[in-house]
């Protein structure tokens, strides 16, 4: 528990705002969540739904770096997050094992040579004998893949419901409302919400991406983050005998730009974020399942039974994630592009870091 509790406000309800405020609250922290689509969450109409959950920390090129530290500690932190979410009696749903498929050679002895010399993940070589286990089959434009059971898939649906539910119990206040404005004044944050609401704090968390830019030009500071859109469908599987659904597969399928997660029986997901539009690109849908020859036939025959999209932030001029303390109290946790839902928990502690260790006098408002 934090020994100076404080008071932190949450800009952004998507899955890096929802779980860094279940966070805090564990510790001790006061937290206030706003975001506009709140009231719509438990409709799924928050924009993490159109995640589709890849936790890919230990299939990861390259091994050092912030992004590998990043997503190795989110790993072994999701592990301790959805224990503590089923002890309180939160619904998840968590599919284990990921298997990230090669077609040519040199990323087949990539993934060979990693299997061998990365030992402590505990990663293995499928070759295709391997492969041919599956079913329904992969085609043999595949030549072998690389698993990891400590990676996997969480289903946005119920992890969201879960960070929203346990932390309505434990007093989160919401308030769904748009930020408009805030201003540095008497060491604290004010923050001009929609329909005249004001709130103020000695904290202030941006998680949000839409309208980050805004907010930056507003603060005297240049635009730091840009938008695409990622699509992602739900298929259901053509004609196949009963005992021949997703036999032997992993938790979740990656090849390419594309993952596929096994939903039930008869159903699955694939998403993919390539687009370098804001608006959703119609072709798209049709060329997620055909883009490539690794795309086998019945996934090519599988009828679309639903499709979403989101936006997916990035940093402009740095990698992602933007991880910042901008300012005396304001925190910047945002543009995760594709990997919000993975590194949602070392995001969390890193801004815990931030608030419990750091001078709110260090900082000059004027400095990034």
């Amino acid at each position: 528990m934090a020994k100076n509790p404080k008071l932190v406000i949450i800009v952004g309800a998507g899955i890096v705002g929802i779980s860094l405020a279940w966070h805090l609250q564990n510790l001790g922290h006061e937290v206030k969540l706003v975001d506009p689509k709140l009231y719509q969450l438990e409709i799924n109409e928050c924009a993490s739904f159109a995640a589709t959950g890849i936790l890919m920390g230990n299939i990861f090129n390259p091994t050092k770096g912030r992004s590998w530290q990043l997503r190795q500690k989110s790993i072994t932190l999701w592990t301790q997050w959805r224990n503590s979410l089923k002890f309180r009696q939160q619904q998840l749903i968590y599919r284990p094992g990921l298997l990230f498929l090669s077609t040519n050679k040199q990323d087949q002895n990539s993934q060979f040579k990693a299997a061998h010399s990365r030992t402590e993940l505990s990663l293995s070589f499928w070759n295709r004998s391997m492969l041919n286990r599956l079913s329904p089959t992969i085609p043999e434009t595949v030549l072998a893949g690389l698993f990891s059971p400590e990676d996997g898939q969480i289903d946005p649906n119920h992890i969201l419901n879960a960070f929203y539910k346990d932390s309505l119990k434990r007093g989160l206040e919401i308030i769904p409302e748009m930020l408009i404005a805030l201003k540095r004044q008497n060491n604290e944050w004010r923050l001009e919400i929609e329909r005249t609401h004001r709130l103020k704090a000695p904290w202030v968390v941006l998680c949000a991406g839409f309208g980050l830019n805004s907010i930056f030009r507003r603060l005297g500071y240049d635009s730091v983050v840009e938008s695409i859109i990622g699509q992602a469908l739900q298929l259901e599987l053509p004609h196949y005998s009963e005992n021949n659904k997703w036999q032997n597969w992993p938790g979740s399928l990656m090849w390419r730009e594309n993952s596929l997660t096994p939903i039930n029986k008869n159903t699955f997901w694939i998403g993919s974020t390539l687009e370098s539009s804001n608006y959703p690109e119609i072709g798209i849908l049709g060329t997620l399942i055909n883009r490539y020859t690794t795309s086998p036939l019945w996934l090519k025959k599988s009828k679309i039974i639903k499709h979403w999209q989101g936006r997916r932030y990035r940093p402009i001029y740095k990698s992602a994630p933007l991880l910042q303390l901008l300012a005396p109290g304001l925190i910047v946790a945002n543009a995760h592009y594709r990997n919000g839902m993975l590194l949602a928990p070392a995001t969390a502690e890193w801004v815990q870091k931030c608030i419990t260790l750091t001078s709110q006098k260090e900082i000059p408002l004027n400095k990034v």
